[in-house]
Formats: C-alpha cells, structure tokens, sequence
C-alpha cells in the first residue's frame, strides 16, 4: 500500500527514516543543500512550515522510500522536489513522481521545475538499470 503523510503528521521515529534517507550521500549529492541536517533541526523547521509548503513521506507497505515537497506563491508551485533511497526501483519512483506532479496539477494551473545539470547524468544512468 502506498501512502503520502504529511511531514507535520509523522511520529519522531518516522522523522528519523526520513532523514536518514534525506541525509544519506546518495540524495544529498543531488540536492540544493548538501549538508547533513540535524534532527533537532529538522523538527524545529516542520515547526515552521507554513501553508505555502507541503511536505509529504512516501509509505510503501509502512516503510519510508522517500518525500516529496512544493512550494506555492499565487496559486502558482514555485519550486517543488523528489527525493528517494537508494533501493527504491526506478519505476517506483517514477510513478509516484507521476502520481505526485498530478496532485499538484489537480490543485495549480501552473507549475515550474528546474534541474540540478548534474542530475542529468545519474537520471539517464538510472535509466540503464
């Protein structure tokens, strides 16, 4: 079973998957912001989001695979991410990538996207698994 669960909702010991996950070189190597975020961070920024975020865990069988986030200004996604382990399958997370950009569009008219140029590498040699 797949499940989306809003950051804010996550018990302490599910913050701590995510973040392992989060802080693991795998995704912080394709990320804005390399650095290790601290749990005690990482809970007083949860404290802060506003309604203009919205932070999601993926659950697939009670096991944390990943988040997925946006940012909203004006009725308009500003900027919006994906993160996964490293195990997850590529078709897995493309799929809930797929299933994510459609509940944005269900909520916006208009979202934009940028691409990290060093990502373009790791996604096409995702693409040869």
């Amino acid at each position: 079973m797949w499940i989306f669960k809003n950051y804010k909702l996550l018990a302490k010991n599910e913050h701590i998957e995510l973040l392992n996950i989060r802080n693991s070189k795998y995704v912080r190597e394709v990320s804005n912001d390399k650095d290790v975020i601290s749990l005690e961070n990482h809970l007083q920024w949860i404290k802060n989001l506003d309604e203009s975020k919205c932070y999601l865990a993926l659950f697939i069988d009670e096991k944390i695979v990943g988040g997925l986030n946006y940012t909203c200004k004006d009725n308009i996604i500003e900027n919006w991410g994906i993160f996964f382990d490293e195990q997850t399958k590529p078709l897995v997370a493309s799929i809930a990538t797929y299933l994510f950009i459609e509940y944005m569009f269900s909520k916006f008219d208009v979202l934009y996207s940028e691409v990290l140029k060093e990502i373009q590498s790791i996604f096409w040699s995702l693409c040869d698994r």
